[in-house]
């Protein structure tokens, strides 16, 4: 198995483990939106916004784990936890900044998710020589990763009654979306070469399906539930799934167009029959030109005689008899 460097990986996971290495990052996105749950169901003391201490602790190794898997560059087995490490750094600021109003935390969530879609989108490029397959997976993780987290109804304003059964489905649905994205993950990695590209579109079909599952949460939680709200935030969601994905495809074409044409020479159709016409005027001049004496040297006969005459001098020069060579026959 090689790492999306093509090189060897620094980091081996056996074939039997690999669904718990994919698994493990997604996983830790859910528990921190688990753990929270009773939390701040609760009212207990210590909550950050949205976030928990169990849950900022959680968060903050799935951080770690993404930067691990970097490090390493990037093993296939472990092509989940740069994701997951970039969803959760997501999570923690939205989380923090969710407790200054809901117009505050608006701007810091579309602040903080598109500085880290800038960066994935740099390192999905950087991994487009690799083929249009693998960024396209890692940016469709990228977005899956924030369907994994589940609201809690029971903080909701205004206060819903028997808010606990719509939280407990809200986290069935997200543990549901993490066993799924786990499975495109492994279908991924686990796919040949030609199949690579069927495989990532499982994963963006993952990833969208949950604005159509999920649409319902987000009214619920400001009290504004209606099938046409529902029916927006999901086409708002498809948005989403289908500019970020757009979006890399587009700059992985391109970034492959241009080195298609930094190894291609173009030359004008002008200036090619220019360079025809020189060749063609500088071949009589070549065959015009009188021989220097390396090419006489490098002739047949020719050279052969001058070469017996030059002989015969330092013969007679020296005061001996000058010898003959015969003439080598052809």
């Amino acid at each position: 198995m090689e790492d999306a460097g093509g090189r060897p990986p620094r980091f081996w996971v056996r074939r039997e483990r690999l669904t718990l290495a994919l698994a493990a990052p997604l996983a830790g996105l859910f528990l921190a939106s688990a753990v929270s749950w009773p939390w701040l169901a609760a009212g207990l003391p210590g909550a950050f916004g949205s976030l928990t201490p169990p849950g900022i602790v959680i968060l903050a190794v799935v951080v770690f784990a993404g930067a691990f898997a970097i490090r390493r560059r990037l093993p296939m087995a472990l092509l989940t936890w740069p994701p997951a490490g970039q969803g959760a750094i997501v999570l923690l600021t939205t989380g923090f900044l969710a407790r200054g109003g809901e117009e505050l935390a608006g701007a810091a969530a579309l602040v903080a998710y598109a500085v880290i879609y800038l960066f994935v989108l740099v390192f999905a490029i950087s991994l487009s020589r690799h083929g249009a397959a693998l960024p396209v997976a890692f940016t469709a993780l990228f977005v899956g990763t924030q369907a994994l987290r589940f609201p809690v109804f029971e903080t909701a304003e205004p206060a819903i009654s028997g808010a606990a059964p719509f939280t407990l489905a809200a986290a069935a649905l997200a543990l549901a979306e993490l066993a799924a994205l786990t499975w495109a993950a492994r279908r991924f990695v686990s796919a040949p070469e030609e199949g690579a590209m069927r495989a990532a579109a499982l994963i963006v079909g993952v990833a969208a399906l949950h604005g159509a599952l999920a649409g319902w949460q987000g009214p619920l939680l400001v009290g504004e539930l209606s099938v046409g709200a529902a029916a927006g935030q999901a086409l708002r969601w498809l948005g989403l799934v289908v500019v970020q994905v757009g979006l890399v495809w587009a700059a992985v074409r391109l970034r492959r167009a241009f080195a298609h044409f930094e190894r291609t020479e173009y030359v004008p159709e002008a200036a090619l029959q220019r360079r025809e016409e020189q060749e063609a005027q500088a071949e009589p001049s070549r065959d015009s030109r009188p021989a220097s004496s390396t090419e006489q040297g490098l002739r047949g006969d020719d050279g052969g005689e001058s070469r017996d005459g030059e002989r015969e001098t330092r013969e007679r020069r020296a005061g001996g008899r000058p010898t003959r060579r015969k003439r080598r026959r052809r």
